[in-house]
């Protein structure tokens, strides 16, 4: 396949890069509005789906999840004349919050975890999406909303931190497996 590579810009728009054309962008991903991109993740069985972070936006969804196989929206009669010039998302989830930071679950590729409003992990299951977008399927009240990872090899525990924090300290979250 090719080799790419998501680099978030200033204005929270996604440049695509493929190193087969010696770096340059090959697609533009992009919320509504203007924003901080905080933290990108890959789904880790589905290549294609690239998961966004971004800072808080009143009329705009915190996470923004990205089908990259997509191709770049064209002119029609409808638009006027008038052409988007990135691609929208796919999935949107958390309108009008804050996401500081994600990550997806290594075995179950429909979930992830996202450290939310400064003081939120929440996991979320793509599977069950409502018309509003998936919502949460549990949350805990956390300070420690930037960094997340889930342990490869476990996909129960989850690690995250918070500004500041010494890095010969860490939180790691253990979620009950049975739920």
């Amino acid at each position: 396949g090719v080799q790419t590579c998501a680099l978030p810009i200033s204005n929270g728009r996604i440049n695509l890069l493929s190193f087969q054309n010696g770096g340059s962008a090959i697609k533009e991903f992009g919320p509504k509005s203007g924003r901080a991109c905080n933290d990108l993740a890959w789904n880790p069985i589905r290549h294609n789906y690239l998961a966004a972070a971004y800072d808080k936006n009143r009329s705009d969804h915190a996470i923004l999840i990205y089908d990259t196989n997509i191709s770049p929206p064209t002119m029609d009669a409808k638009s006027k004349g008038k052409r988007q010039d990135h691609i929208g998302a796919a999935i949107e989830i958390g309108m009008g919050e804050a996401c500081q930071s994600l990550a997806w679950f290594h075995t179950n590729p429909e979930t992830l975890v996202a450290g939310m409003n400064m003081k939120n992990l929440k996991i979320f299951d793509l599977r069950l999406s409502e018309s509003s977008g998936p919502k949460p399927v549990k949350s805990n009240v956390s300070r420690l909303p930037f960094g997340l990872c889930v342990d490869p090899h476990l996909d129960y525990r989850v690690a995250s931190f918070y500004e500041g924090m010494g890095f010969d300290r860490f939180v790691s979250l253990v979620i009950d497996s049975k739920s």
